[in-house]
């Protein structure tokens, strides 16, 4: 059973269009999948205590 040249091209092409469709759809979620919901507070900033500080300091 021999492959036609019309076979193979269809298969190569099949495969880089279902390639560009999961890059496509990639591109599209992967900002989406770390964003906020509206109206949500933004998380508050640590609080710098002296202890924390001076450790961070010493083990330097």
């Amino acid at each position: 059973m021999s492959l036609s040249e019309t076979t193979v091209r269809r298969g190569l092409y099949g495969m880089l269009a279902g390639g560009l469709l999961a890059f496509g759809a990639a591109v599209v979620t992967g900002p989406m999948a770390d964003a906020q919901p509206a109206g949500a507070d933004p998380a508050p900033p640590p609080v710098a205590v002296a202890s924390t500080e001076a450790h961070t300091i010493e083990t330097r």
